[in-house]
């Protein structure tokens, strides 16, 4: 829901999105690996680094593989062999934007 700004740096009364802003934020974060404490391998082998909350917090998968005691917790990797890094970029900023404008509505 988008509402008055009276950020430093915006222009005054100009209309801002929280949830936008944080996507914006996160991906951002993702982006330069900022954060970031697992690792998830595409099936070519490129790693992609990514953020276990934001995960867990979209995904009951990611949630019980990170947070129970399977080797993906352990060792805060999870190799997806049947997924190529393309399919994989997009997925990640699915996960990342899907949930947040699904609860706007």
């Amino acid at each position: 829901m988008p509402v008055t700004c009276v950020c430093p740096g915006h222009e005054a009364g100009s209309a801002y999105n929280p949830e936008k802003a944080l996507a914006t934020d996160l991906g951002s974060m993702r982006a330069t690996s900022k954060g970031c404490d697992v690792t998830i391998i595409a099936g070519d082998g490129k790693e992609f680094p990514v953020h276990s909350l934001v995960l867990a917090s979209r995904s009951d998968v990611f949630a019980t593989m990170l947070y129970t005691e399977m080797v993906e917790g352990k060792t805060k990797r999870v190799e997806v062999k049947d997924v190529n890094d393309e399919t994989m970029t997009l997925f990640l900023k699915l996960v990342l934007l899907v949930r947040i404008f699904k609860e706007c509505k």
